[in-house]
């Protein structure tokens, strides 16, 4: 029985189709996945801000590197530069915007696959140490940027590709992340992410085991590890005692300070204290970031802060 001519050229439409959406997501490469074609775009400005977990995974796996630091976006405000210029070895920042500690425990299995790490940094938080806030939104952008067939013909591709397009050669826009307020009102705005983070807190209890694995396996490994606990500023630090999660934050310490030496910001001190040290409740400015740098991988003293002893 013979094919309609109907079924044909639907079929050779669709093909048509497919075959489009593969060249074009293929030659724009949005994450700079493959880096097959030099179209001389400017992607970052664009595709890192949609999703920082995209970008980070595709440029590490590009070339990874020994020392590693892994956290949200509290991590961007330390920069890996200098830590690579104390380290003494290439160093990669994976801030991710958003992220949880389920994501720095999928970013450290996938970049122990890739090279011989020799030293991981992992920032933390009252609001991403917790259960309840635990997607893994780094393992899901490893299965894409691993798995060509899903990355090329992903609706989350093509809808980056067109935002890269747009912005490079339609001039368009790139993505803001930040709200259009201002600085008063972004604080405030910021300040009501705390209340809904603090009141869904769950403690960490499964995500700590998953650490404890890590820690073995850095042992085992010979990879220095070294947490640090990011600065929050007073008003986050008094929510916590409103929602009576200061126990719980405690027991959190005593669970990490005997894994790995742990460097504790997060406390009462001139820098928390003073609102022109933070670029919201959550994120310090990048002198503090730099300072703080250098006291943890420098030795510089700044505010005194030694590994926990517990």
């Amino acid at each position: 029985m013979a094919i309609p001519r109907s079924h044909i050229v639907n079929l050779g439409a669709l093909g048509a189709v497919v075959s489009a959406l593969f060249a074009a997501n293929y030659t724009v490469d949005p994450f700079n996945a493959n880096q097959a074609v030099d179209l001389d775009f400017n992607k970052e400005a664009v595709t890192q801000r949609l999703s920082s977990w995209d970008w980070n995974v595709a440029e590490y796996r590009a070339d990874p590197k020994p020392a590693v630091m892994l956290g949200d976006s509290r991590m961007d405000a330390l920069d890996s530069a200098r830590v690579e210029g104390h380290l003494g070895i290439p160093t990669y920042n994976f801030a991710y915007g958003g992220g949880t500690l389920a994501d720095t425990i999928s970013t450290f299995w996938y970049a122990d696959g890739l090279t011989d790490l020799e030293h991981v940094v992992m920032g933390f938080n009252l609001t991403n140490l917790n259960q309840s806030k635990s997607y893994d939104a780094a393992g899901q952008a490893i299965a894409l940027i691993d798995d060509p067939l899903r990355y090329y013909f992903s609706p989350f591709i093509t809808g980056a590709s067109a935002r890269t397009l747009w912005f490079n050669v339609g001039k368009g826009k790139a993505f803001s992340e930040k709200p259009p307020m201002e600085p008063e009102q972004f604080w405030t705005f910021k300040m009501n992410n705390g209340h809904r983070l603090y009141a869904s807190y769950t403690y960490p209890t499964g995500l700590l085991a998953q650490l404890t694995d890590i820690v073995a396996h850095c042992r085992k490994e010979k990879i220095e590890l070294t947490f640090i606990l990011f600065p929050r500023h007073m008003d986050l630090q008094e929510l916590g005692e409103e929602y009576d999660l200061m126990d719980d934050w405690e027991r959190t310490l005593d669970a990490l300070a005997p894994m790995a030496p742990t460097w504790n910001y997060d406390v009462p001190n001139r820098v928390t204290r003073d609102a022109a040290n933070f670029k919201d409740p959550f994120h310090t400015t990048e002198e503090v970031g730099n300072a703080l740098v250098d006291e943890v991988f420098g030795g510089e003293h700044w505010l005194g802060v030694r590994p926990l002893e517990r």
